[in-house]
């Protein structure tokens, strides 16, 4: 609108202009004219006022427009200003709640630091609470143990019928033994072994020689056979054997050269106990020995050791054992040997490894 009315004042200012030009000629050309002149240049005068008013007016009233504008836009920059001054409050605001979450996150990580070393500790703590319980067992195995001269009573190959009557005379004199185990077929008296608070302990699943002794991985799986067969009869979970044949027999030379070496290094590494013998009633000689001969050989360990393992057989055809029984455990009572059971902690008696 003010561009329009200032080009229309300009429009109206240069046809005052052209007048007044031809008003001057005029007025030297005909100087008759004078009246008329005069009035035309009061008009003209007149025009020029009113245009000049105008063009003051629009003036004014642009230069209000403009210092409206300046006033708006300063007050849109007080409010930008403003709207800054609150956008930094709250980047500072956020600055701090980002370094507070920054704390609480440190203060949450030593928590949970804190939980985890509490719960190793509580472990470590249970771990040496079974150490001292453990030790305090031993202890009292220990102290169980007599320092004096003792006799392990052993028998393999059973059970069989005379298992049971082995078990008899036991009770009679209220003394324990040790029963290394086979598969037999009479797996309901392992039960009766273990119920009379005697000692049941591992020899072998198959009692097959060429088998057992091809490799250490049959060997390893027939003891794991006759260890699961006597956990499911009794209960028992033992890791005690011995060896069939014992660790120095010379018969897996036959099957596989140095197995025995092999298989008594690999025991101790698996953590499985193996008991042998230093003492023999004779009782699975090739050459069937008499009563006599029987008691003469078992009572030989009391003039060798203190601690006798005494190698007996309780299968089905050793009749005799049973029967000489009471005059051995007799003889081992006055020599003032006290009657033990072979378990883990058992000092271990070992022979001579030959293959």
């Amino acid at each position: 609108m003010g561009l329009k009315i200032k080009a229309l004042v300009a429009h109206v200012q240069g046809w005052l202009v052209r007048m007044w030009k031809k008003l001057a000629r005029t007025k030297t050309n005909h100087p008759n004219k004078t009246g008329a002149s005069t009035s035309l240049t009061s008009g003209l005068v007149v025009l020029c006022l009113l245009l000049t008013a105008i063009s003051i007016s629009q003036y004014v009233y642009t230069n209000d427009r403009v210092n409206q504008a300046i006033q708006s836009a300063d007050q849109l920059f007080e409010e930008l200003n403003e709207a800054k001054e609150q956008l930094a409050e709250r980047g500072r605001e956020l600055d701090e709640a980002t370094i507070q979450l920054k704390k609480d996150e440190e203060l949450l990580q030593e928590m949970e630091a804190l939980k985890e070393k509490s719960e190793t500790d509580d472990m470590e703590i249970e771990a040496l609470k079974l150490q001292v319980e453990e030790q305090a067992k031993k202890i009292a195995r220990m102290q169980a143990i007599p320092t004096g001269k003792k006799v392990y009573l052993t028998f393999d190959d059973g059970p069989s019928v005379n298992t049971l009557a082995i078990l008899d005379v036991l009770a009679h004199y209220n003394v324990k033994a040790t029963f290394f185990v086979i598969n037999t077929g009479k797996t309901e008296y392992m039960k009766k072994i273990v119920d009379s608070g005697n000692a049941i302990a591992l020899h072998t699943h198959s009692h097959n020689y060429e088998a057992i002794y091809a490799n250490e991985e049959a060997f390893w799986a027939d003891w794991q056979a006759i260890h699961d067969l006597v956990l499911a009869q009794t209960g028992v979970d033992t890791r005690v054997f011995r060896f069939p044949g014992g660790s120095s027999n010379r018969i897996s030379a036959q099957y596989n050269e140095g197995i025995m070496t092999r298989l008594t290094e690999q025991a101790a590494q698996k953590g499985r106990p193996y008991f042998d013998w230093n003492t023999t009633n004779g009782d699975a000689e090739s050459k069937a020995l008499s009563p006599a001969e029987m008691i003469y050989r078992a009572k030989l360990g009391a003039q060798k050791f203190d601690s006798v393992m005494l190698l007996m057989h309780d299968s089905a055809a050793k009749t005799i054992t049973p029967q000489i029984l009471p005059e051995i455990i007799e003889y081992y009572q006055s020599e003032g040997y006290a009657f033990c059971v072979i378990d883990e902690h058992t000092p271990p008696v070992h022979q001579t490894v030959k293959n």
